[in-house]
């Protein structure tokens, strides 16, 4: 691995778990502290379940975090939802690449596909 390649590395294993700092340093958007809290919330649900894919004891929080298939968003005018979740979205894209077809999900197979290309089974 050359020196270009570790470096970058070295970013997305700091973004990893902490979409937060990807918003502060890859988007370079401050996050709300209501965008803030739910960063935490995804990066630890993230965490949690890859501790747990790995085999490691969990917490309860970190159980529980583990068995979640998601958070809830409290609706509200100009709270950023939008733009937090399209933050969220490229997030994942760039620490989870692997997994990215797999993340977005919508009520019908066609806009998914739209989205994400062919999926089987749908």
């Amino acid at each position: 691995m050359g020196n270009s390649e570790q470096a970058l590395e070295h970013i997305f294993s700091r973004w990893r778990f902490n979409p937060a700092l990807f918003f502060r340093e890859a988007l370079d958007v401050t996050p709300s502290n209501q965008q803030e809290d739910g960063c935490k919330l995804v990066g630890e649900m993230v965490k949690a379940k890859y501790d747990k894919s790995l085999g490691k004891t969990l917490t309860k929080r970190q159980a529980e975090l583990a068995g979640k298939l998601g958070i809830a968003i409290r609706s509200g005018h100009g709270s950023g939802k939008d733009m937090w979740l399209a933050g969220i979205f490229l997030w994942w894209m760039v620490c989870y690449p692997e997994d990215s077809r797999d993340w977005l999900r919508h009520r019908t197979s066609r806009h998914c596909r739209t989205f994400c290309g062919p999926i089987s089974g749908s």
